[in-house]
């Protein structure tokens, strides 16, 4: 039986503290109890209240399998031993991950909490429980050959693979969410042609963060593989697709935002030239319309816009 959350990293910490004193088992331990509490005792949304703020809609959309979890774990009895990583890498950013070994009433199981200081309180930016039966030891030299194999097979058959690859415990969308965001970095980038493995990087205690510079028929981008121990084998709980982005890109996904948001599939668009910054906005005009476009650059990869006129 496998049981388990995971809510990795799905939007940055906004407003950490970057000065603030290191977090030390002394001041974790009692804050972890506390989340573990509340989960037991199905006070979810004290749970929720707990994440960083970007990360609350994807634990709200998590919370029949927090029940399911709670169900099957009975209540917190203690937790038994506990570990500190002060200073992790988790796709670039840096945590304190407490990793624990926790008895619940039903069954054993281990705890991986991820903190951050945000405007003097103390956030989650991760969070997982899974039976102690689902962390096997797996040799991480492991990880890269698994990332390999399913990049290949991503370049063979498409993208959609690396989701098909997901197990079913570590899947927070339906069929058609992940197919549709997948599908669209595959449709503005084209399929995958190369890619370059990096080094790899801590993501918990037992999963490891395979990024990897890719070559698309459009484009570049990254794609990060955060692999965990699951039924034996290294298999992939997240996939992040971060493309580069270029002028080119940028006129491409604001086509296709006119063309499903506007219901215009031929808009002549024109925008200043060049690229403009993440943050900044920019005006494009949609020429054989007249309507202007306020178009905010909100990511990397992401824009947002808003018709003026």
């Amino acid at each position: 039986m496998s049981i388990a959350v995971v809510c990795l990293l799905l939007g940055a910490a906004s407003g950490s503290d970057a000065g603030a004193p290191a977090l030390s088992m002394d001041t974790l331990r009692p804050e972890a109890e506390q989340i573990l509490k509340a989960f037991s005792d199905g006070r979810l949304e004290a749970v929720e209240a707990r994440f960083v703020e970007a990360l609350r809609p994807s634990v709200r959309a998590a919370r029949e399998s927090f029940a399911a979890q709670r169900a099957a774990l009975g209540a917190l009895v203690r937790i038994q031993d506990a570990r500190l990583f002060p200073s992790a890498r988790v796709s670039g950013r840096t945590v304190t991950v407490l990793d624990a070994d926790v008895r619940f009433e039903k069954t054993p199981a281990f705890a991986e909490l991820a903190f951050v200081q945000e405007a003097g309180r103390l956030r989650l930016q991760g969070f997982t429980v899974a039976v102690a039966d689902d962390r096997p030891p797996l040799d991480d030299a492991g990880a890269p050959a698994a990332a390999r194999a399913l990049l290949d097979a991503a370049r063979q058959r498409g993208l959609f693979v690396l989701f098909e690859a997901i197990p079913p415990v570590a899947r927070d969308k339906t069929e058609d969410e992940m197919r549709a965001q997948v599908l669209r970095p595959e449709a503005l980038l084209g399929r995958l042609r190369s890619y370059q493995q990096g080094d790899m990087e801590f993501a918990w205690h037992r999963c490891r963060t395979m990024p990897a510079d890719a070559t698309f028929e459009r484009g570049a981008s990254t794609v990060s593989l955060t692999l965990c121990p699951s039924d034996g084998a290294w298999r992939p709980f997240q996939v992040e697709v971060e493309p580069v982005m270029t002028p080119a890109l940028f006129e491409r996904m604001l086509r296709d935002l006119v063309a499903s948001e506007l219901r215009l599939p031929k808009a002549d668009l024109r925008c200043p030239p060049g690229l403009v910054a993440i943050g900044e906005t920019v005006t494009c005009e949609i020429v054989n319309d007249g309507r202007k476009l306020k178009v905010l650059r909100s990511a990397n990869s992401h824009i947002e816009v808003e018709t003026v006129r």
